[in-house]
């Protein structure tokens, strides 16, 4: 007989067994910062923080990219200039209306 633990266990080594390749590459990005451009074009910078065998993902904190990398810094450093504030004190990605 075996204990709940050691069932546990089977289990967690059986789903790790049955993940494909390109799902334990995706694993190595989790929790890390990552920018994604979906099929649509549009760009999205975040959190990697779930996936799924659909390919669908769930960024934490993200925010869509707009502007090109420069354009976005000339755009915070813009806003910063209007508000009188240093870069600590803005967080990015959040628009000012």
């Amino acid at each position: 007989m075996t204990t709940i633990v050691e069932q546990d266990i089977k289990k967690q080594q059986d789903e790790e067994e049955s993940l494909t390749e390109s799902m334990k590459q995706v694993l190595k990005w989790m929790d890390r910062d990552v920018k994604i451009e979906t099929h649509g074009g549009r760009k999205f910078r975040g959190k990697l923080s779930c996936f799924d065998q659909q390919q669908n993902v769930l960024l934490s904190n993200a925010h869509e990219l707009m502007f090109g990398e420069q354009r976005y810094k000339e755009f915070i450093d813009q806003k910063h200039k209007e508000n009188g504030t240093s870069p600590s004190q803005i967080e990015i990605g959040k628009r000012s209306h």
